[in-house]
Formats: C-alpha cells, structure tokens, sequence
C-alpha cells in the first residue's frame, strides 16, 4: 500500500518525469575532435585528434508533453539533463531510419544527435558538436556509437 501511494504521489508531483518514455538508449561514443589554436589550447594541442566518451551513456527521452530530452552521464558519472543544464532540444528530423535532434545551449554550443537504425537492423547513433571559447574550450567533433535500442516508433 506504501508503494502504490509513493507511486500515486510522484505521478502527481512529477508528471513530466514519471511519463517520460526512452526512445533510445546509447553508449561510447568515439571519433574525432578538432581544437583550433584558441584560448588554453597551445599549439601543440591544437589540430585533429582521436576522441571518445568512455562508459558515456545518452538517453533520448520523450517527455509526457511530446517535448524531448537527451539524458548524458558527464566525467563524474553524474546524469545530467539537457534541458535541465539550459540546453534547447527540438527534433530536426524524422525519417523511416533515423531522426536528428539538437540541443542548442546558451553559452555557443550546438550538438546534433542522429539515432537511427541501419540496413542490417542495428541501431547506433552520430554525435556532432560545434563549442565556441565562449563555452569553455572551442572544439568540433564527430563522434559515432552504438544503442541498446532506437525507437523510431516513438518519434513523432
């Protein structure tokens, strides 16, 4: 009975949150990054570089009110919400394979998550990100991963 009523209660308390759907669910991401010579970075470090989010895990999650978020674990393994970290999410994009969102946050960072399922049946996803100096440290990156699942289904 205790259990049913905190459930009950949350539902009530946290609509968006406890109606929340997982569209896709994706892990470790890897490719390439360029820093150009700009702010901290000396030219050593600037140019092309190999780049990977280790045990980096993003949700797509579709909110009660048809708005979507991108749930992602950060360096110290906290999860952290776009929306809730002051990005803007809006769907781009929705194909029979794939769907594309952005996350635009205030501070000059742009990302573009592709999800999508590919002719084999297998799901990944693409990850660009363009930082200003604005941001912290001026990069762009295109990374790739693979999903436990997409759910182009869920997508409207």
């Amino acid at each position: 009975m205790r259990k049913a009523l905190t459930v009950v209660l949350s539902c009530l308390l946290f609509p968006s949150v406890s109606l929340a759907l997982d569209v896709a669910v994706c892990a470790n991401p890897s490719g390439r990054v360029y820093y150009p010579l700009l702010g901290v970075v000396d030219k050593k470090n600037a140019g092309w570089h190999d780049d990977k989010i280790s045990s980096g895990r993003f949700t797509l999650t579709r909110l009660a009110a048809g708005e979507y978020d991108i749930l992602f674990t950060d360096a110290t393994k906290s999860v952290i919400s776009s929306r809730q970290d002051g990005g803007r999410v809006s769907r781009l994009f929705k194909g029979s394979s794939a769907a594309m969102f952005a996350v635009i946050y205030p501070k000059g960072t742009a990302e573009i998550y592709t999800f999508l399922i590919d002719k084999s049946g297998k799901a990944e996803f693409m990850l660009t990100t363009s930082r200003t100096g604005d941001a912290g440290l001026a990069k762009s990156s295109v990374m790739r991963g693979d999903c436990q699942f997409v759910k182009l289904d869920m997508v409207d």
